[in-house]
């Protein structure tokens, strides 16, 4: 009796430390990868919110350049915008950047600086360290978020400039530095980050140095100036929503912003798929479209649409996706481009919905596949905006609404989105 409760005993305990190594095994190795879907009776995870920041840093341009927004005591715009972005975050400390970074200083002790107009100007700064400090305290964890406010020129050092041939390093090397953000920012990409670049106006009154560190006085002319905003997901988007909502308020005492761009809102754009219209139906078996009967006329057409009201105002156009929208359609073996006189691209609204509609020639689909690309582009004003030469700046008024190297900057960012499209789907015909 005794041997066999002990065999009996020595098996079920070896029964157990199998099934817990086979348990193990699971949770190490058999695990759904993050792209599988859900297993049945699990909920799959929940997309991030749009969350307010908690902690930020918001960094203020301090070149000599800058003097001119803040020594104009009649106009409140461009301190009121820095107001703005101090009260979004919950906990915000500042630092001043000229030569290099300055120290941590607190919100009360900043403003109070700025109010009695103390800040103490330097000789220049650098745009890509800048955004380099900024990339560098979100992307360690310390900041929800950081906040730069400058004049958006994307310049070389005085050293780098003087040292250049006429002077123009600016212009020889803009290419060079657009291509060392993408590099900084392409990296940053591994951290899942956002960014937002808004442009404001505000009054200025001072010296303006040129390309070619020429200096030339500027007396009370509107001119730009840009809020820079990088950080996760979560807290851009918040802060991008809430912008949006003080724009499109009339009652916000906020100062409105003038243009805004975000990058990185990947989560938003990957939501876009085309769904077939009242024409089609899903064949049970193969999943592949058939158009009903009912419209299997010689001329009749079929559609598929998707709702584009969360994409950003500049792409809520048919110029935009007339512009962007690639068909291709494979018969068998052979793809080919879409003909364009088989095919229409409409925006219609539908109570709150914006609805992006794609009408096809029912037969052209016919056993084809169909494969829809949209490029992701950004908005046009950031060309428009930007000057690339300003020596003129006094001497042409639309220049004063402009800002030099400001596309190489802008564009800069471009790494931060997921890829070259928005959208790239195929959807079968039979």
């Amino acid at each position: 009796m005794k041997t066999r409760t002990i065999l009996t005993n020595l098996a079920l305990t070896l029964f157990l430390l199998l099934q817990t190594s086979c348990e193990s095994c699971k949770s190490e190795g058999d695990q759904p990868s993050p792209d599988s879907p859900p297993t049945e009776g699990k909920e799959a995870s929940k997309p991030a919110v749009p969350a307010q920041p908690e902690k930020a840093i918001l960094y203020l341009d301090i070149s000599s350049s800058m003097q001119g927004y803040l020594e104009n005591s009649d106009d409140s715009r461009f301190t009121g915008v820095i107001s703005q972005f101090l009260n979004i975050p919950e906990n915000i400390t500042v630092k001043l950047y000229g030569t290099g970074e300055g120290q941590e200083i607190k919100k009360e002790e900043f403003s109070k600086l700025l109010n009695d107009r103390k800040i103490n100007w330097q000789k220049e700064s650098n745009l890509t360290d800048m955004i380099r400090s900024m990339v560098a305290s979100v992307s360690k964890g310390q900041k929800d978020v950081s906040i730069l406010i400058t004049d958006g020129i994307l310049s070389g050092s005085n050293e780098q400039i003087a040292n250049s041939p006429d002077r123009g390093y600016n212009i020889i090397s803009r290419e060079q530095m657009k291509e060392n953000l993408e590099g900084m920012l392409n990296n940053a990409k591994a951290d899942s980050l956002s960014a937002i670049i808004v442009r404001y106006k505000s009054r200025f009154s001072g010296w303006y140095s040129c390309y070619n560190n020429a200096q030339l006085k500027i007396v009370n002319k509107d001119r730009p100036f840009y809020a820079v905003v990088i950080g996760k997901w979560a807290s851009i988007k918040y802060i991008n929503n809430e912008l949006t909502a003080k724009k499109n308020d009339k009652n916000s005492l906020s100062t409105a912003y003038d243009r805004i761009v975000m990058y990185g809102d990947n989560q938003t754009l990957s939501a876009i798929q085309f769904s077939p219209g009242k024409e089609l139906k899903k064949d049970k078996d193969s999943g592949k479209l058939i158009i009903k009967k009912e419209y299997k006329s010689q001329d009749s057409m079929v559609t598929l649409s998707t709702d584009i009201s969360k994409l950003p105002d500049y792409m809520q156009s048919d110029e935009y996706f007339n512009e962007n929208l690639e068909l291709r359609v494979k018969y068998a073996k052979e793809e080919q481009a879409a003909d364009p006189n088989k095919y229409e691209i409409t925006v219609t609204e539908r109570g709150d919905q914006s609805l992006l509609v794609l009408s096809i020639a029912s037969d052209y689909v016919k056993k084809s596949a169909l494969t829809i690309r949209v490029k992701h582009t950004l908005p046009k004003w950031i060309k428009e905006l930007s000057d690339d030469k300003d020596l003129d700046i006094l001497s042409n008024p639309s220049k004063m609404d402009k800002t030099f190297n400001f596309k190489y900057f802008a564009e800069g960012f471009k790494k931060l989105n997921n890829g070259e499209y928005i959208l790239s789907q195929t959807l079968e015909f039979k």
